[in-house]
């Protein structure tokens, strides 16, 4: 184990330090806050700051509740077209894939010339 020391300004400061401590240590190892003690006959030594809030445990397993988003869906202004690539293939068209849409949209074969691709340098980039 490890210690480590601070040198604060004041008392009240190395007190916000020590309840930031506590908190942040409560937070991510507890499973739930501990439960508050009741007060005995005997005075109480130590601290009485005793960690309130949720844990990340119990962060973690409540579901977040929010109202779904309010939205509409519009038609953007780009062009809406659409390119097959059965249309790369020249002469064969969809009939001769037949109506299995898995089939649709796959080629069988390498295309002579893909149209408005020669540009393109076909030399793998290092």
């Amino acid at each position: 184990e490890s210690t480590i020391g601070f040198k604060l300004a004041n008392h009240r400061a190395a007190k916000k330090l020590w309840k930031v401590c506590v908190e942040h240590h409560t937070f991510f190892r507890l499973m739930s806050p501990e439960p508050v003690k009741k007060v005995g006959l005997l005075p109480h030594l130590g601290s009485r700051f005793r960690y309130s809030g949720r844990t990340h445990y119990e962060t973690k397993k409540i579901p977040i509740e929010r109202q779904p988003p309010q939205f509409e869906r519009s038609l953007s202004g780009r062009r809406l077209t659409s390119r097959s690539m059965d249309a790369l293939g020249g002469s064969q068209t969809v009939e001769t894939y037949g109506s299995e849409p898995s089939k649709r949209h796959t080629m069988s074969y390498e295309p002579e010339m893909i149209p408005d691709m020669e540009h393109i340098d076909q030399r793998p980039s290092i």
